[in-house]
């Protein structure tokens, strides 16, 4: 949470000159939720960046401190690659961190309502 605003992000291992290929663990200001793929990844960070889902985020869990149990109350759908809605979050999510992390307006109100539509489709 930045500024009292929730945001998700995901990283994958890194190729460090010296160390060699490493998992990035983030400190302790930052949560993580583990996942085995890079699609997964970006499905998760997709659904909780969706604007209203960031909206309902901040505005309960700023305030109570509630980390990673976001992600345990949320009924965040499984990743199914063959469900259309959740190819195009998958790669609305690689697309806005490809750009630096600013999505345009048009950007932000596809990713919220193909996340909302693939929430609600699984029972959230």
């Amino acid at each position: 949470m930045s500024g009292h605003r929730f945001a998700a992000a995901y990283v994958g291992p890194v190729d460090d000159p010296v160390l060699g290929r490493k998992v990035v663990v983030p400190d302790h200001k930052l949560y993580m939720v583990p996942l085995e793929t890079l699609e997964e990844a970006q499905f998760l960070t997709g659904i909780l960046n969706a604007p209203t889902v960031a909206s309902a985020i901040s505005a309960y869990a700023t305030q109570l401190s509630l980390g990673t149990s976001v992600v345990e109350y949320l009924k965040i759908p499984t990743l199914d690659l063959g469900n259309h809605d959740h190819q195009r979050i998958v790669k609305l999510a690689a697309e806005i961190t490809s750009n630096g992390g600013n999505p345009s307006a048009e950007v932000l109100q596809e990713l919220d309502l193909v996340s909302l539509s693939s929430m609600r489709a699984a029972g959230s």
